[in-house]
């Protein structure tokens, strides 16, 4: 059998703020996958990468939803969408403080 040593709370502060961190990242990552996807099933295809899909969101759901590819019920859904991806990039870019109580 294995030893196991115990984690002092500082070891246990530092995994816990780096599974949130991944758990943020993982959940930015999965809605933009599937926002882009959403649009791909509509057959709207921005012919943009990843990268300048996530820069041009609002400009390309609004596009799709113009050249009639997307009804006004799915457009709201995309934008709110895009508006709970900023709140996790907001989350993810916000300092985090330490607090020492001890």
């Amino acid at each position: 059998m294995r030893e196991v040593y115990v984690k002092s709370r500082e070891d246990q502060d530092i995994a816990l703020l780096h599974n949130l961190a991944q758990n943020t990242i993982w959940a930015r990552t999965k809605k933009t996958n599937s926002l882009m996807s959403i649009l791909l099933e509509f057959g709207f295809d921005g012919g943009v990468t990843k990268t300048r899909f996530l820069n041009q969101m609002e400009d390309l759901v609004d596009q799709a939803l113009k050249e009639g590819y997307i009804s006004s019920f799915t457009h709201i859904d995309a934008v709110k969408l895009i508006e709970l991806r900023r709140q996790d990039s907001y989350r993810m870019n916000k300092p985090l403080r330490y607090i020492d109580t001890e």
